[in-house]
């Protein structure tokens, strides 16, 4: 059924210059805002098709409040048919020389249809099409819209991009509804109906005949991510029906007279099935699919090609070989919510493919058992019975097992956000590298460096990077790998969460966990002298728990002898590399001042013979050291005036 308001007509009997379609399904909360868009436009000559599919909430009721007194709008309302049949009754009711696609649950700048159909006269361009803000909430981003470009992918009010060589037209999005299309190009050609994923199938039949496409660097068209029901995001059966609109491309571009087709398959195959896998959260439904790219890209005698887009998992072509991208170990007793916190984290992250390593500390069953229901659900989760009762052995139980390409060795109740464990694999497969060092946050509000002077593991600044910007920095990734300087590794904070190693690189260095204390100290350091690759992980995304129950091992008790043993046990990997009395001091007093500030004294009796102890063992062997220059700068003073060295400084002034 079609409402057309006889007033529809433009002034003087004329045609409008634009018709924009647009579908509408179920976005009752949306589609109003989408409409005032459409109103707000600085040039008001043009017709808007709304085409309801057969909503079952109140979106037609809104939508008819929207246009109310409106003669520009069109109302047709179909039974539900899908996004491609109601696209296609709005190109038939459409009588524009020029036509456009709004989503009704987006939005277009006020200047979209005035500037795009200026560039459209100017370059006489068959089609133009313009950069995009992704909205999320109260965030956005500026994407180009041009698949391995930044914003913006050209200079100048607009430009004229060749649709020569399938290589560089797979990079445009085949979005429909961020363009403007001249009649004649479009032609005979429909939406496939039936077929999810319509926009691909469109995007390349028009790019066949156009020789090129103008375009605006301005983000005059807001598309709204992430919202429930959309396709992008669909995680369902319907991710299958990617290999069939594959197939109908590959059919095409075959068939082209324009060069690069194959490669250009390749990338654009590569990156659609990357966003399908991306979606995919059922272990089993994930799986098939797999199976399936498989068959995909070998019956198509395709490789995964990421090409120049830096967006592209490298991960997820390990996994088609087989191999499993990361193990993540555990060691608990499963005792407090720590464990369920860090297992909830792991199961949203965008890296699906991980396994999860739970080493029991504690031995007996009622330890497994209590993990075994912790872990009960979580995809690639399973516990590691037997353990002894050191934290150490645990984890060197867990790093035995792992079948990771890669490691991380957490804490229970440290969470990730959801981008960080995609981002660091993702680095260490394009830099090469053995180890990554992350910054990490202890407590809310606080950022570690990572190293204790507040730099990277190179002595260089931290920048500022986050997960909307680390396609930028995973570009520069391969180039910025490097060897940790042997000066530097002391300054190495020692937490193992804030770091991933290759699997592979452990097990060829022989590197576990020494015994307490100053066990992950002993393991970090001669993890990073044994590296010949290292990468600075720059977007923060891992979050300590301060909670004492998950930082026992943390807030245990140590002697300041048994500190001095763990050290001298570290010795021959430091004194390999440096001079003891540039090391030694350092540790000794980082050592002794966490366990002065953080260890579990269970009176003030305790703490100050734990002090005095320290004191009698620093005058031994640090008489002549100046904490001035070889104590990290955060140390505090009751630290510093246990060195000889630091008391004689005081006295003569």
């Amino acid at each position: 059924m079609a409402l057309r308001n006889d007033q529809a007509d433009a002034v003087d009997g004329r045609r409008p210059a634009v018709s924009i379609i647009v579908p509408v399904y179920n976005v009752e909360d949306f589609v109003a805002e989408a409409i005032d868009s459409l109103r707000a436009q600085t040039m008001a000559f043009f017709e808007a098709i709304i085409v309801d599919d057969g909503s079952t909430d109140d979106s037609f009721a809104r939508t008819c409040e929207a246009v109310a007194g409106d003669p520009r709008f069109v109302l047709v309302r179909q039974s539900n048919k899908g996004l491609s049949a109601a696209r296609n009754a709005g190109l038939d009711a459409a009588r524009a020389p020029v036509i456009g696609f709004l989503d009704s649950d987006d939005r277009l700048a006020p200047t979209f249809l005035e500037t795009l159909l200026a560039v459209l006269e100017t370059s006489n361009a068959p089609w133009a099409a313009c950069a995009v803000d992704l909205s999320e909430g109260a965030t956005s981003d500026v994407s180009p819209a041009i698949h391995g470009a930044t914003h913006p992918a050209v200079r100048g009010e607009w430009a004229a991009m060749a649709l020569d060589d399938w290589r560089e037209i797979v990079r445009h999005w085949p979005s429909a509804w961020n363009k403007l299309y001249r009649r004649d190009l479009i032609g005979a050609a429909r939406f496939p109906e039936g077929l999810a994923y319509e926009d691909h199938a469109w995007f390349q039949e028009l790019a066949e005949r156009a020789p090129v496409l103008a375009y605006v660097p301005e983000p005059l068209y807001t598309y709204r991510r992430n919202r429930p029901g959309q396709i992008t995001a669909d995680g369902s059966e319907r991710v299958f029906q990617q290999f069939d609109v594959l197939d109908r491309i590959a059919d095409r571009l075959g068939n082209s007279k324009k060069v690069g087709a194959r490669e250009g398959f390749a990338r654009l195959a590569t990156r659609t099935l990357h966003e399908r896998a991306s979606t995919l959260r059922d272990p089993a439904r994930r799986a098939r699919f797999v199976t399936r790219t498989r068959d995909f890209l070998a019956r198509h005698d395709t490789a995964w090609s990421p090409g120049s887009d830096n967006a592209i998992s490298r991960a997820f072509a390990e996994v088609l070989h087989g191999r499993l991208p990361l193990s993540i170990v555990i060691a608990t007793d499963g005792v407090g919510p720590g464990l369920e916190r860090s297992l909830a984290s792991l199961r949203a992250q965008a890296l699906q493919d991980l396994e999860i390593i739970v080493a029991t500390t504690e031995p007996g069953l009622d330890a497994h058992d209590r993990l075994k229901r912790a872990v009960w659900g979580v995809h690639g989760a399973w516990v590691y019975e037997g353990g002894t009762g050191s934290v150490s052995e645990a984890r060197n139980r867990g790093l035995s097992a792992a079948k990771g390409l890669f490691t991380v060795v957490l804490d229970a109740g440290d969470v990730f956000a959801p981008e960080t464990l995609w981002l660091w694999v993702e680095a260490m497969i394009r830099a090469r590298a053995d180890l990554g060092v992350a910054r990490f946050s202890p407590a809310p509000g606080h950022v570690h460096a990572g190293s204790h002077d507040g730099r990277d593991p190179f002595g260089r600044p931290w920048p500022n990077v986050n997960t909307a910007q680390a396609g930028n920095w995973l570009s520069d990734i391969e180039r910025e790998a490097a060897r940790i300087p042997h000066m530097r590794v002391p300054l190495l904070h020692a937490l193992p969460a804030a770091k991933i190693f290759r699997t592979a690189f452990l097990r060829a260095h022989g590197l576990t966990f020494a015994p307490e204390p100053l066990s992950s100290w002993a393991f970090t350091t001669k993890a990073a002298f044994s590296t010949g690759r290292a990468v600075a992980l720059r977007p923060l995304g891992l979050f300590l728990s301060d909670a004492a129950i998950d930082r026992r091992l943390w807030r245990r008790r140590a002697s300041p002898e048994s500190i001095h043993a763990a050290l001298m046990a570290m010795a021959p990997a430091l004194d390999a590399h440096l001079p003891r009395s540039s090391w030694y001091p350092r540790l000794l007093s980082r050592a002794l001042w966490e366990k002065a500030h953080f260890a579990d004294f269970p009176n003030g009796a305790e703490k100050r013979a734990f002090l005095s102890e320290a004191a009698d063992l620093v005058a031994r062997h640090c008489a002549d050291d100046d904490p001035a220059t070889c104590v990290d700068g955060y140390i505090g003073s009751d630290i510093r005036a246990l060195f000889p060295a630091s008391v004689a400084a005081e006295i003569s002034s």
